[in-house]
């Protein structure tokens, strides 16, 4: 999977033969917690980007925003930002969005299992989300900036789930660093036969066993 540079929190990382499950991670729903800054948006739709309208201070109505925030609640089509991974006409948006070339991309279903306004600070507001991969959160903050009629990006991003892995179980890169120079690297992974419980177990003889080692 990715995050985004301003994101932190859970990223699985499947290594050697355990790589072969990858195709059951990829599509798992998320969770996320971000902060949302209204008063200007900008054009990666976070606090990375470039502003892209004049920086005001509205004054944000909790009850105001729980409305803008229902619409965005269940299955939805989304307009992923320009600056992002998908593809147009082989290229990466975002590198047709850095050279200032026009990006249009198309809508795409997601679904905002949940969405909850956590609470409003200022002109910040923070939310926790629950929703189908390829969902894009600072695509949810423009929108609801937009909505608004103030400007919003996404200025903080946290996953805290992704599919069966959540941020209690994660390792910081400098944690896994100071395990690997005490020769405990292992102490951090997740064997292989614990993963995917819902998959059936069978037991077989030897000579089966042979065959499924060599594909067969």
């Amino acid at each position: 999977g990715t995050l985004d540079p301003l994101a932190t929190g859970v990223l699985p990382v499947l290594v050697n033969r355990a790589t072969r499950m990858a195709q059951f991670f990829s599509s798992n729903e998320k969770e996320y917690e971000g902060v949302v800054r209204f008063g200007y948006s900008t054009d990666s739709y976070d606090a990375d980007g470039e502003a892209t309208s004049a920086d005001t201070d509205p004054v944000i109505a909790t009850d105001e925003l729980e409305k803008v925030l229902a619409a965005f609640r269940g299955p939805i089509q989304q307009v992923p930002p320009p600056v992002s991974a998908k593809k147009i006409g082989g290229k990466k948006a975002y590198e047709l969005a850095r050279k200032r070339i026009p990006v249009e991309l198309q809508p795409v279903s997601v679904t905002i299992h949940e969405l909850d306004l956590v609470g409003v600070e200022g002109r910040e507001a923070r939310i926790r989300i629950r929703c189908t991969a390829g969902t894009y959160v600072r695509a949810i903050a423009h929108d609801a900036g937009k909505a608004m009629g103030c400007g919003a990006h996404l200025r903080q991003l946290r996953r805290t789930v992704s599919g069966p892995f959540s941020i209690g179980q994660a390792h910081t890169v400098e944690e896994l660093a100071a395990l690997a120079d005490h020769g405990r690297l292992g102490e951090a992974l997740i064997p292989a036969e614990s993963l995917l419980p819902e998959f059936p177990t069978e037991i077989v003889d030897g000579i089966t066993e042979a065959q499924i080692r060599n594909g067969r």
